[in-house]
């Protein structure tokens, strides 16, 4: 799990600079210490799935898809 949190750190601070805004899940503080583990890292990927999911549709409403939230 070591591997993915800065990845997971990246794809966030990029996702931060965004006009998206979070609406389900919170902030996540990601410090030199967090480390990740089977405990907390749902949190860290909720707020990444969370991004990711509103960039989707984002897209799909920008390209007119008919039903952009599926």
């Amino acid at each position: 799990m070591v591997e993915i949190k800065d990845f997971v750190q990246t794809m966030v601070a990029n996702f931060q600079e965004s006009d998206f805004n979070l609406a389900v899940t919170s902030p996540m503080q990601y410090h030199e210490d967090v480390q990740f583990n089977e405990n907390n890292v749902t949190l860290y990927l909720s707020e990444l799935e969370e991004y990711i999911s509103t960039f989707i549709t984002f897209l799909a409403t920008r390209n007119k898809t008919s039903y952009p939230s599926i």
